[in-house]
């Protein structure tokens, strides 16, 4: 939950001065003025452009060292609001460090992604990534076209087993895998744009 005036280090951490990803033509920070709390118990992550710096800075909030779990439901009810232009791509997924191990499976931690939306139609995707992000990354990913998506509020969760992940988009199923053996080790939570 995202109540009061400012974000709960004890729960979050807020990413701050964090390049997405290097090496891109188009900039993009993680920024810690960008991820705030409009004190009715949303979490805000706001997206702009800092022409001081040339860069698209955007929030992000991680539970990394402060709750990492290991099987269960996880969901985020979340509202992609004015994403009616290119360049947002807000995100609800769980992480691990073990992602980056290269053996072939996922087992020892993967990249969760229960929501992605880079896009300003109603779509969304879900995906599994493991063995790294370099000549050895591999994932699996799922597109969902769920109705009206691209405007109000919607809750998107991922049911994780031991043996595989059903992810679902305001109650209803949108997919089930396998991808990377499925983790079998403890995760945290991630909010992005």
């Amino acid at each position: 939950e995202f109540d009061g005036t400012t974000v709960d280090s004890t729960k979050w951490n807020v990413l701050g001065d964090w390049q997405r990803r290097p090496g891109s033509p188009y900039p993009g920070w993680w920024t810690k003025g960008n991820a705030v709390l409009d004190g009715q118990g949303h979490l805000v992550l706001l997206t702009s452009f800092n022409a001081a710096s040339s860069r698209y800075e955007s929030g992000a909030v991680r539970s990394s060292g402060k709750f990492e779990h290991r099987f269960g439901y996880f969901e985020a009810r979340m509202l992609a609001k004015e994403q009616n232009y290119p360049g947002h791509w807000p995100a609800f997924w769980l992480m691990s460090g073990g992602v980056n191990n290269v053996d072939g499976s996922g087992r020892d931690g993967s990249e969760i992604d229960v929501m992605e939306k880079p896009w300003t139609i109603d779509r969304i995707s879900h995906a599994i990534h493991w063995d790294g992000y370099d000549s050895s990354h591999q994932a699996l990913g799922f597109q969902s076209t769920p109705a009206g998506v691209s405007s109000g509020y919607h809750t998107y969760g991922v049911w994780w087993s031991a043996t595989e992940y059903i992810f679902y988009v305001d109650g209803n199923e949108t997919w089930r895998t396998t991808a990377g053996g499925v983790s079998q080790v403890a995760e945290y939570l991630k909010l992005t744009d």
